[in-house]
């Protein structure tokens, strides 16, 4: 079964262009029917018998269907339609009640607002503002800030430092992950990490996350005082990985990335860039709550520059609100990366992004993203102050 992706409520130009970005043409006499509706779904399926009935269902409560291009099955009408929907269509059994209960939950999800990330020793609440993920390379080899920290003391005082200037979590990677990276072994990748999360935790009041794709190295961060494991590969490299967050009840985001560093952006394509992505974060959540981890642990990473061109990262900087309808707090990874200097013609001068990666930044929150990973902590520390003081000034009123 394909998944049911809500493309956006109470914005029907911003919707009818994420239709054309998905190959689906409405004509002028459906867009009409579109337009006085405030939910819009997109039911990735293709077998006719379940297009046909979801689409007479829909009708008969109110709303309205088309089927999109033959890519799949549009529905629009108010959130009560879908629900009444998905409640008389559940029990008949197939595929039919396999859509109706994800559309019912898919509008739980997207119109969820309180999300709390928790763990050992500390507990954010996302829903009140933006969080901030400081970043901490101790590689060679990083694209940005490669060499800089691989001393243990230089490294100290740039944690330390992130935290003053507003980190709510600082997050150590020993092996580079930039397009082309070569892995690094086990034992050199703990001999860089280990002992700094040690000495940080017992320093620093702010949780430590592991960025690795290894279950050895997260279990060691683990016990060394790290409380976040941070898996670029989704939990799919290490087949222990998810069975050791779910026992450690360590929370873990989960990254959509397509191949692996070493080959992820020879020529990367998508028919869909947002349907891949929704599917295989779906899939990896759904992979990681049977491993054991709870929901609620789970936070989600629509990868950016993993696996994508320039274009494709600018669609999911403006569609990453699809991903609401996952249900988990989402983190956004812009900080100094390469389609940023592509656009504003400064590739060889990362240290120049930061007005890029602010935008980059303004946009996400606006658009729903929980936490921010970034390089340069102060200066989005405060982007994310501002827009949160926008984005929150008529809450609560009218």
């Amino acid at each position: 079964m394909g998944h049911v992706r809500i493309l956006k409520m109470d914005d029907v130009e911003l919707m009818l262009s994420r239709l054309k970005r998905e190959g689906i043409t409405p004509s002028q006499e459906e867009i009409n029917k579109i337009i006085p509706k405030r939910c819009i779904l997109l039911v990735e399926t293709r077998n006719q018998d379940t297009v046909n009935m979801l689409k007479k269902e829909m009708l008969f409560h109110g709303g309205s269907a088309y089927y999109g291009d033959g890519k799949g099955l549009l529905l629009s009408g108010k959130q009560d339609s879908f629900m009444l929907l998905a409640e008389s269509m559940e029990l008949i059994g197939g595929e039919v009640s396999e859509v109706a209960l994800e559309i019912r939950d898919s509008i739980v999800r997207f119109s969820r607002k309180d999300f709390v990330m928790s763990g050992r020793g500390f507990s954010f609440d996302l829903s009140t503002r933006t969080h901030i993920m400081g970043i901490l390379n101790v590689t060679p080899d990083s694209f940005s800030d490669g060499g800089l920290f691989v001393e243990e003391e230089k490294a100290v005082a740039h944690a330390k430092k992130m935290v003053e200037e507003g980190a709510d979590i600082i997050d150590i990677g020993g092996e580079s992950t930039r397009p082309g990276a070569k892995p690094v072994a086990v034992e050199e990748e703990m001999r860089r990490v280990i002992p700094l999360i040690e000495r940080l935790s017992s320093e620093i009041d702010v949780p430590i996350s592991i960025d690795t794709y290894k279950s050895e190295v997260a279990r060691a961060a683990l016990e060394a005082g790290a409380r976040i494991i941070n898996d670029i590969s989704g939990l799919r490299f290490d087949q222990e990985m998810a069975g050791l967050a779910a026992g450690k009840e360590a929370p873990v985001i989960i990254m959509h990335m397509k191949g692996t560093p070493q080959e992820m952006q020879d020529a990367p394509s998508y028919d869909s860039v947002m349907g891949e992505i929704y599917s295989f974060l779906k899939e990896r959540i759904d992979y990681a709550i049977s491993a054991g981890i709870r929901y609620e642990k789970i936070v989600i990473d629509p990868g950016i520059g993993f696996g994508k061109k320039v274009s494709d990262n600018l669609v999911i900087l403006d569609a990453i609100d699809e991903l609401r309808g996952l249900g988990c707090p989402i983190l956004l990874g812009t900080s100094r990366k390469s389609f940023i200097g592509n656009i504003l013609s400064l590739n060889l001068n990362l240290s120049l992004l930061l007005e890029g990666t602010a935008a980059t930044a303004a946009a996400g929150i606006l658009k729903g993203v929980h936490i921010l990973r970034v390089h340069d902590v102060g200066p989005m520390v405060q982007v994310a102050r501002m827009i949160d003081a926008i984005r929150n000034s008529n809450r609560g009123q009218g």
